[in-house]
């Protein structure tokens, strides 16, 4: 009984260690900082449309994921990241990120909004990068000025996607989009750190044997 307890605080121990967030820089567009209110076409870390109008960085009072600013994007335009890491093998990756509703003024509730998010290898999706993964929400059924997480989730294998990997946000859809606190997330496969846990099991085993 000993052993098995031991072997479960073990496994739980290796869980969490191997957990990693990878860096996102300015992941929730707290920078440049805005009075309630403001907004600029100002994006730092992230790379944004041609036209400066089609992505900004607003404080509106009330409707923020995390701490007070956020981003908007329109025109089916995209806002990314080169994190400037490439893919690791036999990973899980999650991506998480706040969408948001700001009211019907700007945010449709016909079923027409989508906000497209995703993680892009080699480039972001106006560059021609390789699509990992991506996923699509339709902010409209969420209240207005609300935000809520929504995550996608990646697995490589030991064939991996060259080039640095990037996070892409975009809008598809009508109206704007609206994101916050972008979070993205690394561990090894489950079924490698059973394996890691199985091995401490049997060292485990084995010691106690020698010990009797």
């Amino acid at each position: 009984m000993r052993i098995a307890t031991t072997f479960l605080v073990m496994l739980c121990l290796v869980t969490t260690a191997a957990a990693e967030s990878v860096t996102i820089k300015n992941a929730s567009f707290e920078a440049p900082a805005q009075d309630p209110g403001g907004w600029t076409n100002d994006l730092p870390d992230w790379d944004g449309p041609p036209a400066a109008g089609d992505a900004f960085i607003e404080y509106i009072d009330g409707f923020v994921s995390e701490s007070v600013n956020h981003i908007g994007i329109q025109n089916g335009q995209e806002v990314s990241q080169n994190l400037g890491v490439s893919l690791q093998a036999n990973s899980v990756y999650t991506l998480t990120v706040g969408v948001g509703n700001r009211n019907d003024s700007f945010t449709p509730t016909d079923g027409s909004q989508a906000s497209t998010f995703g993680l892009y290898a080699g480039g972001d999706a106006g560059d021609g990068g390789t699509l990992l993964a991506e996923s699509t929400v339709d902010a409209g059924p969420l209240g207005a000025s609300t935000f809520a997480d929504f995550s996608l989730v990646y697995e490589t294998t030991d064939a991996l996607e060259a080039g640095d990997l990037f996070v892409s946000l975009r809008t598809t859809g009508g109206g704007r989009a609206h994101y916050d606190n972008i979070r993205l997330e690394v561990v090894p496969e489950p079924t490698s750190l059973t394996l890691i846990g199985i091995a401490g099991l049997g060292l485990m085993s084995l010691r106690r044997r020698r010990t009797k």
